[in-house]
């Protein structure tokens, strides 16, 4: 009797969790979460010699910069960027993020080793 019970309660909640349909959500501006709201999108054409990607911003909170060219990308923080120093974002697709765990308020800027590479950045403020 306790295993049809048992069995039964289970059944009810499987039953009752799968038909639990979320309310949709609207991501106008309007309704946007906050960290959306307070986004930036960044492109930068970044070349031969230093290029600012991101400025200091004391309110930062995350950020994301993707190297989205077919050339290597060397970060620089804080200074300018120097090949083959600082953080290396590989060709079509290197990332790097910035989060609570090593959050840098600073200046980025990169630089290629040869053709220009096209970078962009995500950057979430508070």
């Amino acid at each position: 009797m306790k295993t049809i019970i048992i069995s039964t309660v289970i059944a009810l909640g499987i039953l009752f969790g799968a038909y639990h349909i979320a309310k949709p959500q609207s991501f106008g501006a309007a309704n946007a979460p906050t960290l959306l709201k307070n986004a930036t999108n960044t492109g930068v054409a970044v070349g031969v010699a230093s290029a600012a990607i991101l400025t200091t911003n004391t309110a930062r909170q995350n950020a994301v910069i993707v190297n989205g060219g077919s050339n290597a990308v060397y970060l620089g923080f804080g200074t300018a960027a120097v090949v083959g120093q600082g953080v290396y974002l590989a060709p079509s697709g290197g990332t790097y993020q910035i989060n609570d765990q090593n959050l840098y308020i600073g200046a980025i800027n990169g630089i290629t080793s040869t053709q220009t590479s096209q970078v962009t950045a995500l950057e979430i403020k508070q």
